[in-house]
């Protein structure tokens, strides 16, 4: 059985907080070809003392239970021992304004008013926000190398400053033999290994908006290399094979209503709030029922 140490220690530092500053420890054990996935406050700094080709570690930054946390992963090819010392801080302090934000062209924005109505009846606070307002700064300075850049900015200001859990994008691909979005898209560029001589090199990744940061609390770019491909593994290009740095953890919960036209948002929107009135229904039935029970 193999003994290694880990050193943590949380450094990165958001606005709002203190540090707790006080040392633990934590010993676990790890059975040969084991996972096992801890967490803690997003930003920890991971340091390995001692170098294990047999132990295999992972970081990412995510969201459990509306939490923002990292997440890091332990593989062992065979069982090991692992001390891991740190000192805790406390999560960053959201405001929160909005629970829920809506994404979508601006000129969909009074159809979508009925949902957003029938979301704040249960509780649900919401924002709908135009792409041209994300654009034209209206909320927060407007960041990005391109629009799907800065909506996913837009997403992290949303987080940070309304304390937003949930986001909705609203728009699908434009009707037509060219490609166009009514909300941006993002391609991930992978080798799918799906033949020895043609694949299919990119994938749409809704992900990518919820993937906000990385496991230091950093913007999550998916293009680490800065070479205007995102999301890379595997990628070749001119002979050479390139991979970004990818989190692949959501720290927000994220759709999108992949809609082309306003007759489509106007059914999809109905059917929304028809089903739920129908479980609430049911959950008001079901609710009387056991009161009478009791």
């Amino acid at each position: 059985m193999k003994v290694i140490a880990i050193f943590i220690a949380s450094l990165f530092l958001f606005p709002m907080i203190h540090l707790i500053n006080c040392e633990k420890k934590i010993e676990i054990t790890i059975e040969a070809e084991e996972i096992k996935t801890l967490t803690f406050p997003l930003g920890t700094k991971i340091k390995i003392l001692e170098k294990n080709e047999n132990i295999f570690i992972h970081k990412s930054g995510g969201i459990k239970n509306g939490k923002h946390l990292l997440f890091l992963s332990i593989y062992s090819k065979e069982k090991a021992r692992i001390t891991m010392y740190y000192n805790i801080q406390s999560q960053k302090i959201f405001n929160s304004s909005y629970d829920f934000l809506i994404i979508t062209p601006s000129v969909w924005k009074e159809i979508l008013k009925p949902l957003k109505e029938s979301k704040e009846k249960y509780g649900i606070r919401t924002f709908i926000v135009g792409i041209e307002e994300i654009y034209n700064n209206k909320y927060f300075e407007c960041n990005g190398r391109d629009s799907a850049e800065k909506i996913k900015y837009f997403i992290k200001n949303a987080i940070e400053q309304w304390g937003i859990k949930y986001v909705m994008l609203v728009g699908g691909r434009k009707i037509g033999l060219k490609e166009e979005w009514w909300i941006p898209v993002r391609y991930s560029w992978l080798n799918d290994r799906s033949s020895s001589w043609e694949y299919e090199r990119k994938f749409i990744s809704d992900l990518y908006f919820a993937d906000i940061y990385d496991s230091n609390g950093n913007f999550s770019s998916w293009d680490t290399n800065n070479n205007g491909y995102y999301g890379e593994y595997d990628h070749e290009i001119n002979g050479m094979k390139f991979s970004d740095e990818v989190d692949l953890f959501p720290d927000v919960y994220i759709g999108r209503l992949a809609v082309r036209s306003r007759e489509e948002l106007r059914r999809v929107i109905k059917n929304i709030i028809d089903y739920e009135k129908t479980q609430m229904k049911v959950s008001e039935m079901l609710y009387f029922v056991e009161e009478i029970c009791i």
